[in-house]
């Protein structure tokens, strides 16, 4: 399994060669320009740290999950949920699953130079709207003064797109001003192009930087993108220390910003003082 596994990535880096312009383009020049709504869905089994359950679950790159025999394995269901982001110039909004607090849903809202944290919960006849600072009300942060928040979690807000898989998804598309860099940031190239027996086409990138990797396709239904596979892993001494993939769902990416996100609802109070 181990030699499969390696004999996998070896091709891909093989692979790697310039290309013709490809339908990705397309999406590269609407992340640049920033202006464009996305909504997505991401299915992405349990994450592995091990090297044994690493090795046996990446065994196809952008086929099926892979779940080792265990019953405790067998136990774990794969995870949905639902994403959205909204960009117009300096003003973006993202929605993604609260990690922290089940059955909410975290949105970050950036305009005009302030800064709204909070998140909402719907119990199927009404949504309730929290923040820091109480029920159905909101204060914004102004970026220039910290407060409590700290440079990195501000940086780190900056460059993302809401999750670290919708994030890393998009980097093989973004500009380079729009990727945060670290010593560990893959630096992405078109490997290929092809098209599938289902009709669909895609596009394949693959980054590597000091043991820190990430392959990426992006499926194509003519010239809309319909799907994102996403595999990123740490390799060590020859093994996998630690992987992520998922695949995510494009439930629409438009060059049109939905301004009912770019605003606060109406629910919820802006306290912000002035």
């Amino acid at each position: 399994m181990k030699l499969k596994l390696l004999t996998m990535l070896a091709v891909i880096v093989l692979l790697c060669a310039g290309a013709e312009a490809a339908k990705s383009d397309v999406y590269h020049d609407m992340l640049s320009n920033g202006h464009f709504t996305l909504k997505y869905t991401i299915t992405e089994p349990p994450f592995r740290v091990t090297n044994k359950e690493a090795t046996l679950q990446a065994t196809s790159m952008f086929g099926r999950f892979d779940m080792t025999d265990t019953s405790a394995a067998k136990s774990r269901a794969m995870t949905n949920y639902k994403g959205i982001v909204v960009c117009d110039s300096a003003n973006k909004y993202t929605e993604s699953v609260d990690p922290i607090n089940d059955g909410w849903i975290r949105c970050v809202l950036r305009k005009d130079d302030l800064t709204y944290r909070y998140r909402y919960a719907t119990d199927g006849k009404k949504t309730i709207y929290m923040s820091r600072y109480g029920k159905n009300a909101v204060i914004a942060n102004v970026e220039e003064s910290l407060g409590e928040l700290s440079p990195q979690l501000l940086l780190n807000e900056e460059y993302s797109y809401g999750t670290s898989s919708i994030t890393k998804a998009l980097m093989p598309i973004l500009p380079p001003e729009k990727i945060i860099a670290t010593p560990f940031t893959p630096e992405f190239k078109l490997i290929g192009s092809g098209t599938l027996d289902s009709g669909l086409t895609y596009d394949d990138f693959f980054g590597s930087k000091n043991g820190f990797n990430c392959a990426v396709r992006y499926y194509f239904d003519g010239d809309a993108l319909v799907k994102i596979a996403l595999f990123d892993y740490v390799m060590s001494e020859g093994r996998v220390q630690s992987y992520e993939k998922c695949v995510i769902t494009v439930d629409e990416f438009s060059a049109t910003p939905d301004q009912n996100y770019l605003q606060l609802p109406a629910e919820l109070k802006d306290k912000t003082k002035r």
